[in-house]
């Protein structure tokens, strides 16, 4: 990010949550530099602090892809007591989410950072149905009222 190393970026891991600090204002910028010659690497920049970043890269073979994926968030402070407030229970292939405080939206994607569901809630509580979805490890990131919660979820 500008001058700032992603923290803990590992080539493996394709998706990254980056808090910034309580009052940030200004829209990070995403930058990247390609380690093998003849790579390129193309950046999706965010339009909020809430937003989410990709980088794709393109191997020197000109087939081989990897997408990054960095979900941006603004600290509250409240985070870490929000995550423990989470409630989720998976009922067959109907995932219940709950938390004691408005979720004004959710967010699924894949480990390799494709989305596959965006809702807007604006309620405390909901259900995803995941029969459709290939068994798989998930990233659920969910934008409530005071705060943002990312967990990782799993459909078998």
């Amino acid at each position: 990010m500008g001058a700032t190393t992603v923290p803990g970026f590992a080539a493996g891991t394709l998706i990254y949550d980056v808090v910034l600090p309580v009052g940030t204002t200004v829209v990070p910028v995403l930058s990247a530099t390609v380690t093998e010659a003849h790579a390129t690497a193309v950046i999706t920049q965010t339009a909020s602090v809430t937003g989410v970043a990709s980088v794709m890269v393109m191997a020197q073979d000109g087939v081989t892809m990897v997408t990054y994926t960095v979900n941006f968030s603004v600290s509250t402070g409240i985070n870490e007591i929000l995550a423990d407030q989470l409630k989720l229970n998976m009922q067959g292939s109907i995932l219940k989410v709950e938390l004691p405080n408005t979720i004004n939206d959710l967010q699924v994607v894949t480990l390799e950072g494709k989305l596959i569901l965006f809702e807007k809630i604006d309620f405390t509580e909901t259900s995803i149905n995941t029969a459709n979805w290939n068994s798989g490890v998930y990233i659920l990131r969910i934008n409530a009222h005071n705060g943002v919660v990312t967990k990782k979820i799993v459909v078998k």
